[in-house]
């Protein structure tokens, strides 16, 4: 048997990046170098084999002088290495095989740059056919492994794609540690399970001071801003205004939102004016519920931070009608705007909430279950069938799901 490994799932994807090279502490390098990149790759989960591997990698990176780092990847020709690796089905054994399509030795500099001095520098294959050679070699040649960390030890450089895989996050928000005043000092990232989100807004207070807020309550024309929650240094601008929108957008009962900090113990809290029956009140966000904390702190980790790759349960403590509106968040957020069509952004959403599938459409699900021991993975067969089924029951993806109708469509 060749080719791939009997029923099978197959997911693809792209990623693009460039920017300042950094030292191995995280220091902006100062060689005045920048990195830019394309990692290309498709990922088997098999059923036969039980096994997830690389069906197909793409790499190209190349360092470049900080001064060109505007130029545009899509117009990008040359590279310090293009390198390539597919797999192939035979006998039940998956078998690896590379391709360099493009070697400058001249920018090797890794670890390991040492054992070519004993080549010509115009031996260009020479040091191509040891590279294979190395990828070849069985500790190497696990088609499960991203070929990225075998040409870090060539590249210095290429560590910093996987810095930028690694600073992606997973978003698992406890409202009990989100309410939390904090040290008005400490950097300003949301962490997973939602830590920094005062010190984050405090942040973005002070940077809208110099701004009066929008006109406008309508959060559909507000525009994201890239990045907001990365670094302690926030732009000044009406982020922060347009959170409190959002927040307006799950619970009329907001009036107004802002972060007061003791100046002795440098001790932020963020506070909120509520309407009453008798009139207004304030109150400290942890009086809050912890589904509105939630929500806020969703809020303003996607919002300001493209990092945010996945989250998990995002339904947790969040009141049913709140659940749509997540989704709609995401959707705000990681659709691609007019324009801008190829820079294509995904995040990942784990839920067991029948609810929140009620709001989904069928081409975005991803249906996972456990058979055998075994981790499978799915999407709809036939999503137009299923869309004429909601349409003509009334029913929502929810209940295809619970029924067994989806996992059979």
């Amino acid at each position: 048997m060749s080719g791939k490994a009997g029923p099978c799932t197959t997911i693809s994807a792209k990623f693009f990046g460039d920017g300042p090279r950094r030292n191995y502490s995280g220091e902006r390098d100062n060689s005045k170098l920048s990195y830019q990149y394309e990692y290309e790759f498709s990922i088997v989960f098999s059923d036969t084999l039980d096994v997830v591997y690389f069906e197909s990698q793409n790499l190209k990176f190349r360092s470049v002088p900080t001064s060109q780092n505007s130029d545009l990847l899509s117009n990008a020709t040359e590279w310090d290495i293009h390198a390539k690796q597919s797999s192939t089905i035979e006998d039940n054994k998956i078998i690896c095989s590379y391709e360099i399509e493009q070697l400058k030795i001249d920018r090797i500099n890794g670890p390991i740059a040492g054992a070519y001095n004993r080549f010509d520098r115009q031996e260009e294959q020479s040091v191509r056919d040891l590279i294979i050679s190395l990828l070849n070699n069985n500790r190497m040649n696990d088609p499960g492994k991203p070929i990225i960390s075998f040409f870090e030890f060539l590249f210095t450089g290429i560590g910093e794609v996987t810095i930028d895989f690694s600073r992606n996050k997973t978003l698992n928000v406890v409202p009990g540690v989100a309410k939390r005043s904090e040290d008005s000092t400490i950097p300003s990232i949301i962490n997973e399970n939602g830590a920094g989100l005062t010190a984050t807004l405090y942040a973005l207070y002070q940077a809208s001071s110099i701004f009066q807020p929008p006109a406008t309550t309508d959060h559909s024309t507000l525009v994201p801003k890239e990045n907001v929650t990365d670094s302690n240094s926030i732009p000044a601008d009406n982020t922060f205004f347009e959170i409190v929108e959002y927040l307006k957008m799950v619970n009329e009962d907001v009036l107004d939102l802002w972060v007061e900090k003791d100046v002795l113990s440098n001790s932020a809290t963020v506070f909120l004016s509520m309407k009453s029956q008798g009139g207004t009140f304030e109150m400290p966000m942890y009086l809050l519920s912890d589904g509105t904390v939630k929500w806020l702190a969703l809020v303003t980790a996607i919002h300001g931070n493209s990092l945010v790759s996945a989250i998990e349960e995002p339904e947790n403590f969040v009141h049913p009608s709140i659940q749509g509106e997540i989704l709609n968040l995401l959707r705000e957020i990681f659709t691609p705007q007019e324009g801008d069509e190829e820079e294509q952004k995904f995040v990942l959403v784990s839920t067991h909430s029948e609810t929140l599938l009620n709001f989904a459409e069928p081409s975005e699900i991803i249906v996972v279950r456990m058979e055998s021991g075994a981790t499978r993975t799915r999407r709809p067969r036939n999503i137009q069938e299923v869309r004429d089924a909601i349409r003509e029951t009334g029913f929502g993806l929810g209940y295809m799901y619970i029924s067994g109708i989806l996992e059979n469509s």
